[in-house]
């Protein structure tokens, strides 16, 4: 097996970090939202139930922060995360004997509203991957305000049940049950 580089190993590993960090942070925020979250959903499914917890309490500015970090953290998560950790790694050689090494992403079907991709190929160098982490940690680095919101559109929830209206917490992914 052939690796890359010192440099984009440990890049790659700042990456897997950084995503693994995030995708925490989206649970604990998708849990506080939606009281009947499922831990071993996919984060995208989690992320679809808070949001549909969340546009159920109206409009306000926390309803409106929560909905653009939980936008940015399925963003991270599909665009950067995704792409890099589920790509396949390839290297392309030049008549001239240069190697380079790139991430083949493969196509994704339309789904749920949200564009499919062609298959497209993506740099393996230091540099592409640190935009990448850094695009994730700056999502990351939200979380405490989007838990604050969280905490806001959960009372507007709860309230919102103890007056008879529709329970927004039921889990919409399975037919509000």
């Amino acid at each position: 097996m052939i690796y890359p580089s010192e440099a984009v190993l440990v890049e790659l590993g700042r990456v897997t970090w950084a995503a693994i960090n995030l995708e925490d942070m989206v649970g604990y925020v998708c849990r506080w939202i939606n009281q009947a979250d499922r831990d071993n959903a996919p984060a995208s499914v989690r992320i679809d139930d808070a949001r549909a917890v969340v546009d159920s309490t109206g409009g306000g500015n926390e309803q409106d922060r929560l909905r653009r970090w939980l936008d940015g953290a399925r963003q991270v998560l599909e665009d950067e995360r995704h792409q890099i950790l589920h790509a396949r790694p390839l290297t392309f050689m030049s008549p001239d004997g240069t190697e380079t090494d790139v991430l083949g992403v493969m196509p994704r079907p339309t789904k749920k509203g949200r564009p499919g991709r062609e298959y497209t190929e993506r740099p393996l160098t230091v540099a592409h991957l640190r935009e990448s982490h850094d695009a994730i940690v700056a999502v990351a680095e939200g979380w405490r305000v989007a838990m604050f919101d969280a905490d806001v559109v959960r009372d507007l929830a709860g309230r919102q049940t103890e007056e008879g209206l529709p329970n927004p917490s039921a889990n919409p992914s399975n037919g509000g049950c």
